[in-house]
């Protein structure tokens, strides 16, 4: 079984030194790394990667949903990540139930965020 994210626990973000734009969705606590992961829809693929937080520029929701529009996703890679994570979701094996969540309620206009454990549930997965 997958872990489906919801919309509101994703973020595009921007890598400052490549300038590509990637969805952020967790956060490893001990690396100090995002957990960011991209659909290349071309070849049909979806790649997680860590990054580390100050190479990243976080949108909020709303420049998020303006960067997902056709007019600025052309290619679909965003709109396509999205709709993977939070449809298909990662898959338990890849899920690390160390990292921490963003909340990005908190999201500064100087790009900081606060993070969040996740809570471990009693019952063990199926």
């Amino acid at each position: 079984m997958n872990r489906i994210l919801s919309f509101d626990e994703l973020r595009v973000a921007q890598h400052n030194k490549t300038r590509k734009l990637v969805i952020a969705f967790a956060y490893d606590i001990e690396l100090g790394e995002a957990i960011c992961g991209n659909m290349i829809l071309s070849t049909r693929s979806f790649q997680l990667k860590q990054i580390p937080l100050h190479l990243l520029t976080f949108y909020n929701l709303k420049d998020t949903n303006d960067l997902i529009s056709d007019e600025k996703d052309i290619s679909g890679d965003l709109k396509g990540g999205i709709g993977y994570l939070t449809h298909v979701g990662i898959n338990r094996e890849n899920w690390n139930k160390s990292w921490g969540m963003f909340d990005w309620a908190s999201l500064e206009q100087d790009g900081s965020v606060k993070v969040y454990r996740q809570k471990m549930s009693a019952i063990p997965p199926p």
